[in-house]
């Protein structure tokens, strides 16, 4: 009888019963069996989560102790007293990691655990989707990839976070979040191809789009705020014409890009 790692039963029963699950607890849990696997068996899931899980426990990371984990998990993690001033789902960052290796997680993950036989598949039999570190994700480069995402955003940090005030600034929230991974989507393939992970590449990237005023009412509507500040930040840095944005919006993104 063929076996399933535990995180697979938790899927199946899920869709089984059709009942809502919080998307953040259901990735947590999907991550809790690493272990049990060599990591060129990780589905693409499986990688972004551990990926996050990392970014959320190295000290040097931008995204340290701000990303929210299920209450069983926050008792072994930190305490309540060590809590920052603001935090981010794991949906979130799990979800903005995946667009970087993976086009289809869920036809990936049915691939790669094989026919009724039971023989599993591996990373580097996936098709090369054309998404940006689609070949080190094939590679089970994860450590480049893990270094490539926390220096992407530690520039970001250094940029945009250190000044910005939570609650008040959108590029501390959810949607600033998203935001600044689709923003890495066309800076990632160029860094693979120099072959350099460093902060200073991606901060030489961003930091035309340091004067932007995320306070500003324009970035406030929720079903537009993510795409504004990502249109915004590639405005500032060059990577998109006028000609790409909205002309009803057209005057506002040239009044928060200074």
């Amino acid at each position: 009888m063929r076996k399933f790692p535990a995180s697979h039963y938790l899927f199946a029963t899920v869709n089984y019963n059709q009942k809502r699950v919080d998307k953040s607890l259901a990735l947590e849990l999907y991550g809790f069996d690493t272990e049990e696997e060599p990591p060129r068996l990780w589905t693409p899931d499986k990688t972004a989560v551990f990926l996050c899980r990392r970014l959320n426990t190295d000290v040097e990371s931008p995204f340290f102790r701000r990303v929210k984990v299920a209450a069983r998990d926050r008792d072994l993690l930190f305490s309540e007293n060590d809590a920052p001033s603001w935090q981010v789902s794991t949906a979130t960052v799990v979800e903005g990691i995946l667009k970087l290796f993976s086009k289809a997680p869920k036809i990936d993950r049915a691939f790669m655990f094989g026919d009724t036989s039971g023989k599993r598949k591996s990373r580097e039999e996936l098709e090369d989707d054309k998404s940006p570190l689609r070949a080190l994700f094939r590679a089970t480069n994860d450590l480049a990839i893990y270094e490539l995402i926390k220096n992407y955003f530690s520039a970001a940090a250094e940029l945009f976070w250190k000044e910005a005030v939570p609650g008040n600034s959108s590029i501390k929230k959810t949607v600033g979040i998203q935001a600044l991974f689709d923003v890495l989507l066309p800076l990632a393939p160029e860094a693979v191809m120099k072959k350099t992970l460093k902060k200073n590449f991606f901060r030489e990237k961003l930091a035309p789009a340091s004067g932007v005023n995320f306070r500003d009412d324009f970035f406030q509507a929720s079903g537009k705020g993510r795409v504004r500040i990502k249109n915004t930040l590639l405005l500032a840095m060059g990577l998109i014409g006028e000609d790409k944005l909205s002309d009803a919006d057209l005057a506002s993104y040239k009044r928060v890009v200074r």
